[in-house]
């Protein structure tokens, strides 16, 4: 970081890090020569040396590099195994061959402890041993292989992080500056300004490109990522890495004046929906808050040096911050994590910091040589968080994954069918002995007939108890939208009839993690050869169910991609899915609500109105099988107790269920394989095809707004936990509903609102808005229940120029001394439960929709 400095000694300061630099390079390279030296007699040298300032998370994976050095006139092959404090039975290990007279750079992914508790103190940095070996591979099996002072191990620590979230910065190598003390801020400098006005000082981590990890897991431990050099994602394996970690809950921050914005189409693929008009330098800037969001409250300012802003055009995303009315700081979900991206020059968002200015939150001693704007810091407050983590608990996927496994039960059927033909044998011999007058011979019959049924039984038992191997898995699935691009995660499960070595290996990257409970005295070892192929080594579980948690991704031959439109009784639509799956058990979820999804043939499928779900329910049938009621656990594991952002746009997913996903991870052989897998797929809406359609209540979001009499929001509604708040008086407020942006121009036909109310609250008044007045459309006393209205005025069914329709709600008792005298005597509370709108809609013709980009 850089401290303030007159100009004068920011030119000594320039120079001192000139020549602190040069010293670090002289002693690298004496390092190493000296490493050379030091090559052991076996010609064969491993080091390990963690880069300054990388941080690791307990709990969360990451990365080691280490260097091989061969003198040997032959290659060598071998195995670089390491192992964590307190796991030394646990060890993670990488396969490797390095040429002759060469030297390999490669890093290992590890699984930092999670039961490692970070040093609460600011001034002290934890640190976790570590202990590496080297083994060359022969014939005869793996020699362990010495170092230059002959120690069979290398012993040495890396830092775990310190307390809050942890940032990388992908940037170019930094050059030196010059002793001009207005010059432009480096992305460094721009990163860290507003976290120290925060008072957030640690964890920002600058990768060289050389240094970004190639593997998603070594990206685990990061909350953000920041992109001002697009060199390192030429590469095709890490711009995988990197989207994947976006899509799992990451938080990726593209500056896209530092970058070309290929990067952006790279990264989303078919789902990058916008395009650059131009490039202009602006000395002049007007920076706002985007509409609807709070003001910044910044003056337009003047600048000497013009700086670059890249106007573009952008659909499906949210603007946060404008500069002169064009985007320029806006954010786009995708899956758990979410994309942020900055189209103007790193100059606009700070100014040089001078003597008059207070000292950041951290002090005079961490500043650095600008001050940050409020629009930075308001840009700060959305992306330095700690990022999403899963939204469903792989403890649920457990669960069911242990579900398909156990004793299966003989069928009622042949247990009847053994009991009856006994029966029926008795019956029979019976009648028999008797007309030849031989009763007494029943007594030695029966029994025996006993016996042969009790070996029947006792054979069928036997059969059902000797259940084969099986394998049971439960994915959950999200294909990233615009690529082929697909992860999951979830469990396994595996019934061990006998004790041996569990086969376990993947080739499309991800990892394994079984559980290790009854194998604390036996060396485990897990094997990279490559940056995708990994296996287990020497694992060995007792006999009996052993799981496993699963992380897998991979490459389809298509994408898998969930389309609806609008249609006369709700929405239809089409699934494109990977050829062999089939899905089953559908909901749409939206902001607001969810829908039942009835599947017809060639994974087409519709849902109406009657299939709306009420909350803690997801599935229309009223009576559920044991797979319904089992995957009705793991909805509600996912779905339940949500909230809503309102300063981001929700696209509606569509959730199924389908055969487990092949991604590349190999189970033991087993007799049986068994499984399901939850999908994940943000929905895309096509343009209506009927004149007539109807707006299901899920797709209609509300929220409670300023009424048309200037009535101010009184918090009846909490839009955010769709929750409604019970009152003891007269209370009125303003809703407002706004209509799918997809639908482009509609005019409204008819429109059925429903409430269910609670308590004794007297009465009940449902008003539309006709310029500024509110017009009464039902009126109930002493409402209970579940109550509907339903109007077609066209002059209360007029959108605003948002596509918004307004509705005026009051509810209590219509006598205000009454109302009083409640309040002080009998505050008795009461409500509204849920509240949903219906639209009847005719679509206007396409030509005369009116769109704008710029919001």
């Amino acid at each position: 970081m850089l401290f303030w400095n007159p100009p004068n000694s920011h030119r000594c300061l320039s120079l001192g890090l000139i020549v602190l630099v040069s010293v670090v390079c002289s002693r690298t390279a004496r390092c190493q020569v000296d490493l050379r030296r030091a090559v052991p007699e076996n010609g064969v040298l491993l080091t390990v040396r963690p880069p300054l300032g990388q941080v690791h998370v307990p709990g969360r994976w990451s990365q080691i590099p280490f260097h091989i050095t061969n003198t040997r006139s032959t290659p060598f092959a071998g195995v670089c195994s390491l192992s964590l404090a307190g796991q030394q039975s646990l060890q993670y290990a990488r396969r490797v061959v390095v040429p002759a007279g060469s030297t390999v750079t490669s890093w290992q992914p590890v699984l930092i402890p999670d039961d490692v508790e970070p040093s609460v103190g600011e001034q002290k940095i934890q640190e976790l041993e570590f202990r590496a070996s080297l083994f060359e591979s022969m014939a005869s099996g793996e020699q362990l292989i010495g170092g230059e002072t002959g120690r069979m191990q290398i012993q040495d620590h890396v830092w775990l992080a310190r307390p809050g979230p942890v940032t990388g910065l992908v940037d170019a190598a930094p050059v030196a500056k010059s002793t001009d003390y207005f010059q432009p801020i480096t992305p460094y400098e721009f990163v860290t300004t507003p976290r120290i006005e925060r008072n957030v000082l640690h964890n920002v981590i600058t990768f060289p490109g050389s240094l970004l990890p190639g593997g998603e897991e070594s990206l685990d431990g990061y909350d953000h990522l920041i992109i001002a050099d697009e060199s390192p994602l030429e590469s095709p394996t890490r711009l995988e890495a990197v989207r994947r970690w976006m899509y799992s809950g990451g938080k990726l921050w593209i500056l896209l004046n530092q970058v070309s914005p290929s990067v952006l189409e790279a990264i989303l693929g078919d789902d990058f929906d916008g395009s650059i008009v131009d490039r202009v330098s602006l000395t002049h800037i007007d920076m706002q808050a985007a509409p609807g969001r709070p003001p910044i409250g910044m003056e337009p300012f003047k600048v000497d040096t013009p700086i670059e802003l890249i106007r573009m055009l952008v659909d499906g995303v949210d603007v946060e911050i404008t500069a002169n009315g064009w985007p320029a700081a806006y954010s786009k979900s995708c899956g758990d994590g979410r994309l942020y991206v900055t189209t103007l020059g790193l100059d606009a968002w700070v100014r040089p910091r001078t003597r008059e200015d207070d000292p950041p939150g951290a002090g005079t001693t961490w500043q650095t040589s600008y001050v940050p704007h409020e629009a930075l810091m308001r840009w700060g407050s959305l992306i330095f968080e700690p990022r999403s983590r899963a939204k469903l608990d792989v403890r649920v996927l457990e669960e069911l994954a242990r579900d398909s496994i156990g004793y299966s039960i003989p069928s009622r059927t042949l247990i009847v069918g053994i009991l009856s033909v006994f029966a029926l044998a008795l019956i029979v011999a019976g009648w028999w002995l008797l007309r030849v007058g031989e009763a007494q011979r029943l007594a030695i019959f029966g029994p025996a007939v006993a016996v042969v049924v009790s070996l029947m039984l006792m054979g069928v038992g036997r059969v059902h108890r000797s259940l084969p191997s099986i394998t049971s898995i439960a994915q959950y699935v999200q294909p990233i939208p615009g690529t082929t691009d697909v992860r999951a995660f979830g469990s396994t499960a595996m019934l061990v009839a006998e004790s041996g070595d569990l086969a376990l290996s993947g080739e499309s990257g991800g990892w394994l993690m079984p559980q290790m409970a009854g194998q604390e005295g036996t060396t485990r070892r897990l094997v990279w050869s490559g940056i995708d192929d990994w296996k287990w080594e020497n694992v060995e579980p007792p006999a009996g169910v052993q799981t496993a948690s699963v992380y897998s991704a991979g490459r389809m031959a298509s994408q898998t991609i969930a389309s609806v439109m609008f249609d006369a009784e709700g929405v239809s639509g089409t699934l494109q899915l990977p050829e062999g799956l089939t899905a089953g058990d559908a909901v749409i979820v939206t902001s607001h609500g969810r829908m039942a999804v009835k599947f017809d043939e060639d994974n087409t499928f519709h849902a109406t109105s009657a299939d709306v779900l009420a909350s803690g329910q997801y599935f229309s049938a009223s009576l559920l099988s044991d797979q319904q009621a089992t995957r009705s656990r793991v909805f509600s594991a996912l779905l339940d107790g949500e909230t809503s952002d309102s300063a981001a746009t929700f696209q509606p997913v569509f959730y199924f269920w389908t055969p487990p996903w092949k991604l590349g991870v190999h189970y033991p052989p087993s007799e049986t394989l068994t499984g399901s897998a939850l999908v994940s797929v943000p929905l895309s809406f096509n343009r209506p095809q009927a004149e007539q359609i109807l707006i299901p209540s899920p797709f209609l979001p509300y929220k409670e707004v300023m009424g048309a009499d200037g009535e101010l929001p009184q918090g009846v509604y909490d839009a955010r936990q769709h929750q409604w708040q019970e009152r003891s008086r007269l209370s009125a407020l303003t809703l407002r509903f706004q209509l799918p942006a997809e639908l482009g121009s509609v005019s409204l036909d008819e429109a059925r609102v429903t409430v269910r109310a609670t308590g004794p609250m007297e009465q009940l008044i449902v008003s539309g808005v006709d310029q500024g007045q509110y017009i009464p459309i039902e009126t109930w006393t002493d409402p209970a229940g579940v109550l509907a209205a339903t109007w077609q005025d066209p002059e209360l069914l007029q959108l605003d120029e948002e596509g918004g329709l307004l509705l005026h709600l009051q509810f209590g008792s219509p006598d205000e001394s009454a109302n009083e005298r409640m309040q002080i005597d009998n505050p008795t509370r009461f409500g509204i439960e849920a509240l949903d709108l219906e639209l009847r809609a005719t679509v206007r013709d396409a030509s005369t929709t009116e769109t704008s980009n710029i919001e």
